[in-house]
């Protein structure tokens, strides 16, 4: 069973997102910030990362930083409510695997979170 990582500060998101992977078959962990899902990260494995890109504390950008600078491979896909091209540009740059402009189509959701696990799988495959 793959396990995504959800970190955003909407309760009532994650929430939903809980429910929603739960019910795709997926194993989800939750936390509200980039502090603790730093915390996670080094602790245990995932094969995807959700990460909002607004929040309290640590930001989604500068968690996306540590998370590379950890050396962590896992997928990224950085959620916003505040999208522009320049924010587009720099989380790609930073490593991000996508970017998600909220509020997101639940088969907008799926169909690329199916591919950056996807790409996970393919990873894992050439480094064994």
């Amino acid at each position: 069973m793959e396990r995504i990582l959800v970190v955003d500060d909407d309760e009532g998101l994650v929430h939903f997102l809980r429910r929603f992977f739960t019910k795709q078959g997926y194993d989800p962990h939750c936390c509200t910030s980039g502090e603790a899902a730093l915390k996670m990260v080094v602790s245990e494995p995932f094969d995807l990362i959700l990460l909002d890109y607004k929040m309290a504390g640590l930001n989604g950008l500068d968690t996306l930083k540590e998370i590379r600078r950890l050396q962590v491979k896992t997928p990224v896909i950085l959620m916003t409510a505040y999208g522009t091209t320049d924010t587009a540009i720099e989380t790609m740059k930073l490593g991000a695997y996508d970017y998600l402009l909220k509020p997101f189509e639940k088969d907008q959701l799926q169909r690329l979170v199916t591919d950056a696990l996807e790409v996970n799988r393919f990873m894992k495959e050439v480094v064994s």
